[in-house]
């Protein structure tokens, strides 16, 4: 059984400290340090990109990251849990919670806390 989280989850976990929401590629970039080529270019493998989104997965299972919004390309935005229980909680007081679905988020989030 691990020990702790391992260097990518590290790196994720201070991307996102340093930001609201990012992608799973803003959160490679990040993690790999990679820098745009002379045109701009930022090339991260398939392989960097399944790992960043696998050391998300087992982040949001021990509630540190969330996935809070699904961008118009199919993917999330990951967020630390302060920010996505914010937005939980704002989403609740805009949309009201006539199903008990909002308020039941917040309370499974907090226990997570």
């Amino acid at each position: 059984m691990s020990k702790g989280h391992g260097w990518l989850q590290r790196a994720a976990l201070k991307a996102l400290a340093d930001s609201d929401a990012l992608t799973v590629l803003e959160i490679a970039w990040h993690c790999f340090e990679v820098e745009p080529d002379a045109t701009g270019f930022i090339a991260i493998t398939d392989a960097q990109r399944a790992a960043v989104a696998r050391a998300l997965t087992g982040l949001q299972k021990q509630g540190l990251a969330f996935a809070v919004h699904r961008t118009s390309r199919g993917g999330y935005l990951w967020s630390r849990r302060d920010v996505a229980l914010g937005k939980i909680g704002r989403a609740v007081e805009v949309f009201g919670d006539t199903d008990g679905y909002g308020a039941a988020l917040v309370r499974a989030h907090a226990q997570i806390a």
